[in-house]
């Protein structure tokens, strides 16, 4: 079943939503320009070494139209690192 968007203040009925593994270029993934903190360089050298030793193993969630709702550094860290494509979690 489809899912409505919430208006501000009220709760969602289904608190599990679908959510969907997909792979995206992070160069299509937006981040919000109003990011809820700041990124640290230091913050985002540790989040890049982590993936170079780990793999991308904390995928970002984002909405269908590929809008970062959570895991910003994420995907910054996979741009700076030049990967293709990373895997991402669609919710709707």
């Amino acid at each position: 079943a489809e899912t409505a968007a919430v208006p501000l203040g009220r709760t969602r009925n289904d608190l599990c939503p679908h959510l969907d593994l997909v792979r995206r270029s992070p160069n299509e993934i937006s981040i919000p320009s109003r990011n809820v903190r700041t990124i640290d360089e230091a913050q985002l050298q540790r989040v890049m070494h982590s993936i170079s030793v780990s793999g991308f193993v904390d995928p970002p969630i984002v909405d269908e139209t590929g809008s970062v709702l959570d895991g910003a550094i994420r995907v910054i860290a996979a741009r700076k690192l030049s990967l293709p494509t990373i895997p991402c979690i669609v919710t709707r």
